[in-house]
């Protein structure tokens, strides 16, 4: 598999994300109020033309958190039979970057509570207890400094 990462239009990465995070509801579930903000951008890996792994980052400070330029990540999925191949680290870690030369000091998301141990690993911290969002289930807010 020869995987490419790169920013990606909102609307190619509606499709894996309806199927990995929501896909007992409708796809219009799966379009956030963000997506379309300047500040927003959606970063993909892609295996030729097959989107493989998505995820959006918006520059959107958490009153919980500590102060600074925060992004925060959202909607991030890999497809589930390349779960645990990588893809999720090499897509965040060089969105990582990017949201670095944005000046972000901070990245941040709502972790579901089986994704909270691959946060981990890539120097993400939980903050608090889980958390219920309703139709979706547990999470942690968990967040990563960037300087």
């Amino acid at each position: 598999m020869n995987l490419n990462y790169k920013e990606v239009p909102v609307d190619a990465v509606y499709s894996l994300r309806h199927q990995v995070l929501r896909p007992a509801q409708p796809l219009s579930s799966c379009h956030y109020k963000e997506d379309k903000e300047d500040s927003a951008f959606h970063f993909a890996a892609l295996n030729g033309k097959d989107v493989v792994g998505v995820s959006s980052f918006y520059c959107e400070p958490n009153a919980n958190l500590p102060d600074g330029i925060a992004f925060r990540l959202r909607g991030m999925a890999i497809e589930p039979s390349l779960q645990s191949h990588g893809i999720g680290t090499n897509l965040l870690t060089q969105a990582i970057d990017i949201c670095k030369k944005a000046g972000a000091d901070l990245l941040w998301c709502n972790a579901r509570v089986d994704a909270k141990n691959f946060y981990q690993r890539i120097g993400f911290k939980a903050t608090g207890g889980s958390f219920n969002l309703d139709g979706i289930g547990e999470h942690y807010l968990m967040y990563r400094e960037l300087i």
